[in-house]
């Protein structure tokens, strides 16, 4: 009879189970398997009510994007500022900077912007004329000589040129027409940008103290689960526009050079066109050079075009082996022709905003968020700083 007084012993190696133990690994199994479920659902719960979030405040998203940007670059000067001047304040870095970036928005305000606006506004008036007498000189070039016209027939077919005018042309002055009207609804916007970042960036303390007291309410699974996301594609996304808004002033001074050489009127609304044209990859350099290429046909045929296109190669030459490779990386080279399908798509299902962010999506999402955390490339060479709401929370200067 065994004694009742000694405790149960485990089981010795390689001893059978309990009779009932594969129904308590199967409650085990399905115990986790449940809390699995549970959790997909909840983080797919939250997830679309952070989208459903986006897409209530899509009216303000241009004002929301541009104080993203705006936050970034400016924590990005004012690091680089704390660095160079240590004895100088973080808010006195900030206010002088600020300061210098409303007295240059004044002086475009002032003496840039309305040049730019008549420019723009009597070159849409002459495109009708400008492209009908760019027929006129394509349709001689095809009659005086005989190569060209078999060339322009095995290129464009034997359709007439003039069927171009209800589609392209068209749209071109709509397009330019949309931009000259929302100039000065750019401007307010930019102003409330400008408020909103120095605030935001101002007393970064205070919104980290704010932040982070989200985790003590109602809405911690809902803050926990978006935190580390929403941080890293905000910093991939500034990198981004950081490097392409450098690379689009680049590429609008060498074309404003290159239209004074050439001797072009409304070089600086050409110039402007080039300028917004540039946070479109691929598509934004023929996107520009329509306009120029059609004004330099006009002005002098041929043989101011070919001085245009060697002009506009030589720029996209500079672009694509200099400056790309040293602002942006290798890490940043995308296949032309899936950044052509990205912006097909985006621009099919977001229009605007999905051409200008369908490639850092794209981005974000082949390079850090279907990858693990050690395969991911290393954010960049650039100053680490959060943007927008949750990273000036974060970060100080």
């Amino acid at each position: 009879m065994p004694d009742a007084s000694q405790p149960d012993r485990p089981p010795p190696a390689g001893a059978a189970p309990p009779p009932d133990e594969p129904w308590r690994l199967l409650f085990a199994g399905a115990q986790r398997a449940r809390a699995q479920a549970s959790t997909g659902w909840r983080k797919l719960l939250i997830w679309a009510l952070f989208f459903a979030l986006l897409y209530i405040m899509r009216r303000f998203f241009a004002l929301i994007f541009l104080t993203f940007i705006l936050c970034f670059l400016s924590q990005s000067v004012c690091r680089a500022a704390a660095v160079a001047l240590p004895s100088a304040g973080r808010r006195l870095i900030l206010s002088l900077w600020y300061a210098a970036v409303i007295a240059l928005v004044a002086v475009l305000a002032i003496f840039v912007i309305p040049r730019i606006y008549e420019e723009g506004r009597q070159f849409v008036d002459k495109v009708p004329s400008l492209y009908d007498t760019a027929v006129e000189r394509i349709e001689q070039a095809r009659a005086d000589n005989e190569t060209f016209g078999r060339l322009y027939t095995l290129l464009a077919g034997e359709a007439d040129i003039r069927d171009l005018h209800r589609s392209y042309v068209r749209r071109m002055v709509e397009g330019m027409r949309f931009l000259l009207t929302r100039i000065l609804q750019a401007i307010w916007v930019l102003f409330l940008s400008l408020l909103f970042s120095f605030l935001i960036l101002w007393d970064t303390a205070a919104l980290q103290n704010e932040l982070s007291s989200l985790q003590k309410t109602r809405l911690a699974p809902f803050y926990n689960e978006t935190k580390e996301t929403v941080v890293t594609f905000a910093r991939v996304l500034g990198h981004v526009f950081q490097a392409q808004i450098l690379i689009a002033l680049l590429n609008t001074m060498l074309t404003l050079v290159g239209l004074a050489l050439l001797r072009l009127p409304d070089v600086m609304f050409l110039s402007i066109i080039v300028f917004f044209a540039s946070f479109v990859p691929v598509l934004g350099v023929i996107i520009s050079s329509i306009p120029i290429a059609l004004l330099a046909f006009n002005i002098a045929g041929f043989r101011l075009l070919i001085g245009v296109i060697a002009m506009i190669l030589v720029i996209h030459f500079i672009e694509a082996y200099i400056l790309n490779p040293r602002i942006y990386g290798a890490r940043m080279k995308i296949n032309p022709v899936l950044v052509l399908v990205i912006l097909l798509v985006g621009h099919h299902f977001f229009h605007v905003w999905g051409v200008l962010l369908g490639v850092p999506v794209y981005y974000y999402l082949s390079r850090y968020a279907i990858l693990r955390p050690a395969d991911r490339p290393p954010m960049g060479a650039g100053p680490r700083a959060g943007i927008g709401i949750a990273a000036a929370a974060r970060d100080s200067v």
